[in-house]
């Protein structure tokens, strides 16, 4: 099954890279304007606010914590077991970014509606998007336990990696790039598990 996880994080990577190289050239600065001022509409605000939580490493870790307890309570091996690979692809994943983040250094999109003096750091930290990585990181985990869901949770990843577009702290590219970077930290981690469970049954009739 896990050999599965690397194929499909492969897949969605090299999907995923090539929708960042696209945006990069036909939606960053393009649509930049329109999102500022689509943004400031209250229904809107309220919506990325709300959706914006979801990305945030406090709430992941709790749903990976809950994913982990399903699993006990349904005595599904399946189910912990996604959970704790789903904390450590958090950890790859989060190790991928910030490698990318002091690489790349690129400007957010906020930033011409406000002097860099005025603002705190991190405003040169925006590809890729640290938040769109750690939920489609979730979503691949959660993927594992729930095949049938997958679909379901990819979009509720992305309606929460869009809204980092809207609150104009990054481009679409860096979205994008977010999610590719999840989806290879999560097959990293599916690739190492792999092996680890492929030594272990060899090794296990002789123990």
């Amino acid at each position: 099954m896990l050999q599965r996880e690397v194929r499909i994080a492969a897949v969605w990577a090299a999907a995923l890279a090539a929708g960042a190289a696209l945006s990069f050239f036909l939606l960053d600065r393009q649509t930049r304007e329109a999102v500022y001022w689509l943004s400031q509409n209250p229904p809107v605000y309220s919506a990325v606010e709300v959706l914006t939580t979801f990305g945030k490493a406090g709430f992941l870790v709790l749903a990976i914590a809950a994913l982990w307890l399903w699993g006990f309570l349904r005595r599904s091996s399946l189910i912990r077991e996604a959970a704790v690979l789903g904390l450590a692809a958090q950890a790859v994943t989060g190790l991928l970014v910030w490698a990318f983040k002091l690489g790349v250094h690129r400007e957010r999109p906020y930033v011409p509606y406000h002097l860099k003096g005025e603002l705190t750091g991190g405003y040169g930290q925006s590809f890729p998007s640290g938040d769109a990585a750690a939920v489609f990181a979730f979503a691949f985990a959660a993927s594992l336990a729930f095949p049938r869901a997958r679909p379901a949770l990819m979009a509720f990843a992305a309606a929460v990696a869009a809204m980092r577009v809207f609150r104009l702290a990054h481009y679409p590219s860096d979205v994008f790039a977010g999610a590719a970077v999840a989806a290879a930290g999560w097959g990293i981690t599916a690739l190492i598990a792999g092996r680890r469970d492929r030594c272990a049954t060899r090794t296990g009739p002789s123990s």
